[in-house]
């Protein structure tokens, strides 16, 4: 993650933590990447590309966290200990709290008056 870096190597630049901003003013996480798909994909092949990710993390989650943040660690350079805090702050789930953060992102910050139909079709924006 450069930004990670980036806080570590800068931390003098570091004026804010986005998403504790977002979570302090909504009460709700912020949601900074989801999985999304154009309308007209494959049905099969946004399922398969759906179960390997969920595979991923679910790999992550059970087995390889440590071999990851070791191996992180070695190759940017940051103490395994902050690494290990940064995926205890990343939260690669979207629960009923992410929803409502992102309807109240969709709603108030890019001004769309529908954030359900939205998330549901795009196109109708």
């Amino acid at each position: 993650d450069r930004a990670l870096v980036e806080a570590e190597n800068n931390a003098e630049l570091v004026k804010m933590d986005l998403g504790q901003e977002w979570m302090n003013l909504t009460g709700h996480p912020m949601v900074f990447g989801v999985f999304a798909a154009r309308k007209d994909s494959s049905p099969d092949i946004v399922n398969s590309i759906h179960r390997e990710l969920k595979s991923r993390l679910e790999a992550f989650e059970s087995s390889e966290r440590e071999l990851v943040i070791k191996e992180s660690s070695r190759r940017v350079g940051i103490n395994e200990n902050r690494i290990d805090r940064y995926f205890g702050e990343v939260i690669n789930r979207l629960d009923e709290s992410g929803i409502l953060g992102l309807e109240k992102f969709l709603k108030e910050i890019c001004r769309i008056s529908d954030p359900i139909e939205f998330l549901a079709n795009p196109s109708s924006a």
